[in-house]
């Protein structure tokens, strides 16, 4: 794996599951939000996923920010300070049915990108874990070593 990306086996390339994401009218999609970072997520069987990874994860980004060189930059930082804290990410649905499919969107100015995505995204992960607890009441979501939050 190169430094700035993701695993292979663990990017959200499916487009109905990341289409899922998006649809209002599914009871079943969740919002975690931290400061510049919005996460949306929900579980899927595992017999659907045809997946051993215990979650596939996407990033993305608001409309409107305009040149492609600014928008590529921003996701490569949204990857890496992703992949930089999930290192305590604990395989939360491994031992359940389901795994976890997720979009990290940045939703902040362009101009504070790189100061702001490494500051909220162990914040926004951290929500994430505490949520998780109460849709997958399970031991296997334990402490991690991030900061604790607010």
């Amino acid at each position: 794996m190169k430094p700035l990306g993701l695993p292979r086996e663990i990017r959200l390339k499916r487009k109905k599951w990341i289409q899922s994401l998006y649809v209002r009218q599914n009871s079943g999609v969740f919002t975690i939000t931290y400061g510049s970072i919005r996460i949306l997520y929900r579980l899927v069987a595992r017999e659907m996923a045809d997946s051993r990874v215990p979650f596939q994860a996407g990033v993305t980004m608001v409309r409107g920010i305009r040149g492609a060189t600014v928008r590529n930059r921003i996701k490569r930082l949204l990857r890496e300070a992703f992949r930089l804290n999930a290192a305590w990410w604990p395989s939360a649905t491994s031992h359940t049915d389901h795994i976890l499919v997720f979009m990290v969107m940045y939703r902040g100015a362009t101009t504070e990108a790189a100061t702001r995505i490494p500051m909220d995204m162990p914040y926004a992960l951290r929500k994430l874990q505490k949520s998780l607890q109460d849709v997958i009441p399970m031991k296997h979501i334990g402490e991690c070593n991030l900061p604790e939050n607010e």
